[in-house]
């Protein structure tokens, strides 16, 4: 890479990463959680594609975190608010480590094997 050029933009996130940000997303945007794999599977795709786009030009390399502030922005735009619902607002079912764990790799794509 040379000095200017940017680093790529991921073809898709790590099964950690997405472990990470479904966890997150469960807890702190729980209605993108419950749209199922058309909810933060879509959201982070078009973040990707978004700085595809652009060619990486901020120049990211954590991509949790972008994602994360892309579903944010997103919520910001939908609901016209910072409020989020909690966990205990929606029977929260499962937690870390727990039997979500198939599912957050169901919404979020195929396991990496």
């Amino acid at each position: 890479m040379t000095k200017h050029q940017q680093p790529p933009v991921p073809d898709k996130l790590t099964d950690e990463q997405r472990n990470e940000l479904a966890l997150w997303c469960q807890k702190e945007y729980p209605v993108y959680w419950r749209k199922g794999p058309g909810g933060i599977k879509s959201l982070v795709q078009r973040c990707f594609d978004h700085y595809r786009g652009i060619g990486n030009r901020p120049g990211y390399v954590d991509w949790v975190a972008v994602c994360r502030n892309w579903i944010r922005k997103q919520h910001e735009m939908e609901f016209g608010s910072k409020q989020r619902e909690k966990p205990q607002d929606l029977g929260r079912r499962g937690k870390e480590g727990g039997p979500l764990t198939r599912e957050m790799q169901l919404i979020l794509g195929e396991k990496n094997d």
